[in-house]
């Protein structure tokens, strides 16, 4: 079974492939094989929130089924937030965090500054963000 890094790492390096030949995605809010992958025994779950529709035939369908492709095959719940207004990123993500989501999926750099907000008031949450590099989020 992949651990947290590998699961990131896979996830990246789809979406990335998916993203460069521009494959859509479609499938439900909630998928994985009932397989555990935590130390209690709990299933693993992972979310992404998009700033546009989930079908857009593009980068954040392309995304999506990147992180569902994954998480499939790892056996992890999913989730995802479209259409979500810049206003609301910091709360989309800390609602998952707080509903018990392993791993929050921002997949673009848009969403840097957002993400290193949540995660300050949020130290133990993890997060993947595509097209940037937050090496440590204590540091302002």
């Amino acid at each position: 079974m992949l651990n947290r890094r590998q699961f990131i790492g896979t996830m990246g390096a789809t979406a990335l492939g998916l993203g460069l030949v521009g494959c859509g995605g479609s499938g439900s809010a909630d998928s994985g094989s009932g397989t555990t992958d935590g130390s209690d025994g709990a299933k693993k779950k992972v979310a992404i929130f998009l700033d546009g529709p989930i079908n857009d035939g593009g980068w954040g369908a392309s995304c999506y089924k990147a992180m569902t492709d994954a998480a499939d095959a790892l056996g992890w719940d999913t989730a995802y937030s479209e259409s979500v207004a810049t206003a609301d990123w910091a709360t989309t993500m800390e609602n998952y965090i707080d509903q018990g989501y392993d791993l929050i999926f921002a997949p673009g750099n848009q969403y840097t500054d957002a993400v290193k907000q949540v995660a300050k008031d949020y130290p133990d949450a993890h997060f993947c963000i595509l097209n940037d590099t937050v090496k440590d989020t204590n540091i302002e």
